[in-house]
């Protein structure tokens, strides 16, 4: 493994395989760019596959700045209204607006459609169709893709870059991580490329869960496993957090004894991590006169010690 490369791109998921595409038409000294394309797993793409339940939402209608949270949010210790970093992300969409995303996935041959939540999600409802489309796209544009390829060190050498792998030594000129955080560790996003970044002098904002699901030790939801309802939480001792609605879909993890409820707010993280608090209060069907009720203490909502509960 002594080829020189001009762009070499570690991971190939989604973020990977679009940058592999963006710089195979990159012109060097008046030829097309050497890109390669690495990843750690044989089969590529898998958290593409399991994507909007399996169904890959590519994009959506209501995409701006404002509807980011990062770490410059004026209230991140809360996160449910920031300025999303919009000087950052606002260049990011500029340069690749939803429109332009809907134009590229129509040029590779996947036809899109919109749905009411305002996702977009391909007419054959398969994340595979996406994923075999954006791998075509990818052997088209002249890179290569090297899979199996478990990537240990990355260092300056000169101008360049030296990428250390379990099966030898890497030259290019320029890198790319795109390894993922730690979103789906089987994947194999498991936190690397955070680790290189952070050894390369760039600051890692430390990460918080952004969907995951509620596990509880008893067995009263099982026999709802697959329906999805509509669900109010609330944190219990939190004042400064505003109810979170959502739409939750029960299931049954590894045992008849566990249930789980998808939480999807990395807000709701941030507060859990700066507020101390003994439980947090689950209300089904939160327009429903039940609830209303529940909400003045009438009637019983959810309650799940915290204790009882932990991320998958």
């Amino acid at each position: 493994m002594n080829e020189n490369f001009d762009v070499i791109i570690i991971g190939a998921g989604a973020a990977g395989m679009m940058a592999a595409i963006s710089a195979a038409n990159i012109r060097v000294e008046g030829r097309a760019a050497r890109v390669l394309l690495l990843d750690g797993k044989e089969k590529i793409g898998a958290k593409i596959l399991v994507s909007g339940g399996t169904r890959c939402n590519v994009t959506n209608e209501f995409v701006h700045p404002s509807r980011f949270h990062t770490e410059s949010d004026p209230n991140r210790a809360m996160a449910f209204k920031g300025d999303g970093a919009r000087s950052f992300v606002g260049r990011v969409l500029r340069a690749f607006s939803p429109e332009s995303t809907l134009r590229f996935f129509e040029n590779i041959g996947v036809e899109l459609k919109l749905e009411e939540s305002g996702k977009y999600f391909p007419v054959s409802n398969s994340s595979r169709e996406v994923l075999n489309a954006l791998r075509k796209e990818v052997c088209e544009s002249g890179a290569e893709i090297q899979t199996g390829v478990l990537v240990e060190n990355i260092a300056h050498e000169g101008d360049g870059w030296r990428i250390t792998t379990a099966q030898g030594v890497l030259p290019a000129r320029a890198v790319v991580i795109a390894t993922g955080g730690l979103a789906l560790p089987k994947s194999g996003s498991e936190g690397a490329g955070l680790k290189w970044a952070k050894n390369l002098g760039h600051t890692i904002i430390s990460t918080t869960p952004a969907l995951t699901p509620l596990l509880s030790d008893k067995d009263s939801h099982t026999h709802l496993s697959g329906v999805a309802v509509p669900v109010r939480l609330r944190f219990v001792g939190a004042r400064q957090a505003s109810p979170l609605q959502i739409r939750c879909r029960m299931t049954a993890h590894f045992s008849s004894r566990i249930s789980a409820i998808q939480a999807r707010s990395r807000s709701m993280f941030r507060v859990t991590s700066r507020v101390k608090m003994e439980a947090f209060q689950c209300g089904f069907f939160p327009k429903s006169k039940t609830a209303k009720k529940a909400d003045s203490g009438k009637s019983s909502c959810a309650f799940m010690r915290r204790k009882l509960w932990r991320t998958r």
